[in-house]
């Protein structure tokens, strides 16, 4: 897959001095994916059912360069003019993932059985050589090594009690990576971190059945211990060990033909193993980046409405959001000369709103889906000095078609909107959207499909914002070559339905690498 964007970034920092980057850019990306899956599935007898799964997959040459122009201002006076080129290469390791499962009832017991490994790494070698008109050039080679490791397993016992159907578990995950950054001219230090997770969780929910509706509830137990470790030492500052509980209700009735659900839930969403990375990589002689380890994980309370009718849904969502991860920007010299880009958590509860709207009626051989939303955060930051209200509500608007000819033909048509508007602390600037038109004939009775696809036809999927952080601001807008046409050819050798029942274990823990 080719991947190409061009990006304009005006920059600005203000310490002592105030700083502004005027940035012109151009990025061209090339990736091949090399994926694969076996699995069987053995049914013993009617009650008991096991099987595995081995998903292999590997980038093939992937690589990527930049060319970028800088013009460096300081209290508006000219500093330097920087034309600079990155050209990356990525060694990546065979990525394995297996999981095995068990499936079967003894008496009255439902057990579900999953354990699960998962393994993948890479090797990013960059090389940025930096020509300044008026100081000294550049050239900075730089080794990103990642290495991931992952086991899991959980088990869920699901019985009867009373008159309903109460579900126990657990669910145990370990992880452990390996996230090296070398850099032989030491503009930033070379670093080598190992990163150790424990997650052990454990979960009960009862649910029954009433002739007015169906009632839910459960709670959620999860310990979390992480290490943190640079150059072999233990950083116990920066180890740490969490314990949360977090409880869900739900309550779901109907009424003729509407359907309504109104639920409760407490979640947690962990910092990914990037963001936690205490390495730091070079950006260029003005911006350094890394992780923050010591990133708290975010605590969400929603409480959600969700009603169906027929071709009709409404869904309606108010949460909480407490230690919500901000990308954000730190002056590290005293005239705002030097920059570190990284994480931190918002030390204020953000509520937010969404409501989302859909109608999806079929209309003879014509079949369209028209959604409009909305989502709204209550956030106000501190820029230059100055609040900045990140409020402005954005919204989304989808138009599918999909229209059933003769001879097995279909035509599909699919139009997005997204509106300015504000998210964390990013203001989007500018609307934006697509429009994609496919045909699709089938054969030998839809065993042989040919699809031609024309994506993003008027060329108008761009991105315009602006980030505040503190004595940081970035505003940048992003061109991606994204308008394409592709034919896709495809023969199905099975077509029956996957006895698969594998679910899987430590699933947001993969997510996280």
């Amino acid at each position: 897959m080719k991947y190409i964007q061009d990006y304009t970034v005006i920059l600005k920092k203000r310490g002592t001095q105030e700083w502004t980057h005027n940035m012109n850019s151009f990025n061209d990306n090339l990736s091949k994916i090399l994926e694969g899956n076996i699995r069987f599935n053995y049914q013993i007898n009617d009650k008991h059912t096991l099987g595995m799964k081995y998903q292999p997959n590997k980038q093939l040459s992937p690589d990527g360069s930049r060319e970028t122009y800088t013009h460096v201002t300081t209290d508006n006076q000219l500093y330097d003019e920087i034309y600079s080129t990155a050209n990356n290469y990525t060694d990546d390791d065979w990525g394995h993932e297996i999981n095995a499962y068990y499936n079967g009832i003894v008496g009255t017991a439902n057990i579900d059985f999953n354990i699960d490994y998962f393994q993948n790494g890479n090797r990013e070698y960059s090389n940025v050589k930096e020509l300044s008109e008026k100081y000294e050039d550049r050239d900075v080679h730089s080794i990103g090594d990642v290495k991931n490791r992952l086991v899991a397993g959980k088990l869920i016992v699901s019985l009867p009690l009373g008159k309903g159907t109460l579900a126990v578990g657990s669910e145990v995950t370990y992880t452990h990576r390996n996230d090296d950054y070398l850099n032989e001219e030491n503009y930033v230090p070379t670093s080598y971190s190992k990163l150790k997770e424990i997650n052990a969780a454990g979960f009960a929910e009862y649910s029954q059945n009433f002739p007015w509706g169906d009632w839910s509830v459960g709670v959620r137990y999860e310990h979390d211990k992480f290490d943190y470790f640079e150059n072999n030492q233990h950083i116990d500052e920066q180890s740490r060990t969490f314990d949360n509980v977090f409880p869900h209700l739900s309550f779901s009735t109907k009424w003729g033909n509407i359907q309504t659900q109104l639920s409760y839930t407490a979640k947690t969403v962990r910092p990914s193993y990037q963001q936690l990375s205490n390495n730091v990589s070079y950006s260029d002689r003005f911006i350094q980046q890394k992780g923050t380890p010591t990133l708290r994980p975010t605590i969400i309370h929603d409480l959600s409405l969700a009603t169906v009718w027929k071709w009709l849904q409404l869904s309606l969502s108010y949460s909480q959001t407490k230690n919500w991860i901000l990308y954000w920007g730190e002056l590290t010299e005293e005239d705002g000369s030097q920059t570190m880009l990284s994480y931190r958590n918002w030390n204020k509860s953000i509520p937010t709103f969404s409501a989302f709207l859909s109608v999806s009626p079929k209309i003879g051989c014509w079949s369209p889906m028209i959604g409009i939303g909305v989502k709204k955060q209550w956030l106000t930051v501190e820029s230059f000095s100055k609040p900045f209200d990140m409020k402005t509500p954005v919204y989304v608007a989808n138009f599918n078609n999909t229209i059933e000819l003769p001879k097995e033909f279909i035509i599909g048509l699919d139009a997005n909107i997204q509106s300015k508007g504000a998210y964390q602390n990013i203001y989007i600037e500018h609307p934006t959207g697509s429009i994609n038109l496919s045909v699709r004939k089938s054969f030998l009775k839809d065993a042989l499909s040919v699809e031609l696809k024309g994506s993003d036809l008027l060329d108008t999927n761009k991105d315009y914002y602006h980030l505040y952080s503190g004595d940081y601001n970035i505003y940048q807008k992003n061109s991606y070559d994204n308008r394409e046409f592709s034919v896709t050819i495809r023969y199905k050798f099975n077509t029956a339905k996957s006895k698969y029942k594998g679910t899987g274990a430590g699933e947001s823990q993969k997510n996280r690498m």
